[in-house]
C-alpha cells in the first residue's frame, strides 16, 4: 500500500507543476480616446519558471474597412508561483487609427522558460471594447 501512495504522488506532482495556461477576458476598455485598449488576462505559469512574456494583439474594424491595429508584450509583471493569476496590459494603436468601442478580436500568449526550454499557451477570441 505505501509503493501504490508514493507512485500517485510523484506522478501527480511534477504534471501539476508544468501546467502553463492562458485566457483573454471578453471585454476591453478603450483609454485615451482610442489610443489604446486595457485588456484583461488571466494566466498561469509553473514555479519553476526563470523567464516568463505575454504578447497581445488587438484588431478592430473602424469603419469602411479600416483597422485599427495593436500591439503590446509584457515580462515584468509576470508571477509564475503555478497559481492563476489575473493583469491587465494597456495595448497601444499602432498603425495611427483610433480603437473605438465595439467588437474586436484580441489574440494572445505566455511563453514561461526555464534555460533553452519553454512552454506555451495561447489564446484568440472577439473582445467587447466599453
Amino acid at each position: 500500500m505505501t509503493a501504490a501512495l508514493s507512485f500517485a504522488a510523484a506522478t501527480a506532482v511534477p504534471a501539476a507543476a508544468a501546467t502553463t495556461t492562458f485566457r483573454i477576458r471578453s471585454t476591453g476598455t478603450l483609454v485615451a480616446g482610442g489610443a489604446a485598449v486595457r485588456i484583461g488576462i488571466v494566466y498561469k505559469c509553473p514555479t519553476t519558471t526563470e523567464f516568463a512574456s505575454v504578447t497581445a494583439n488587438v484588431n478592430e474594424v473602424v469603419r469602411r474597412g479600416r483597422v485599427a491595429q495593436g500591439f503590446a508584450a509584457v515580462d515584468d509583471a509576470l508571477k509564475c508561483d503555478g497559481r492563476t493569476h489575473s493583469l491587465r496590459i494597456f495595448v497601444p494603436v499602432e498603425n495611427g487609427i483610433a480603437f473605438r468601442k465595439g467588437v474586436a478580436f484580441a489574440m494572445g500568449s505566455l511563453s514561461a522558460c526555464r534555460g533553452e526550454s519553454c512552454t506555451n499557451a495561447s489564446a484568440a477570441r472577439t473582445i467587447t471594447i466599453r
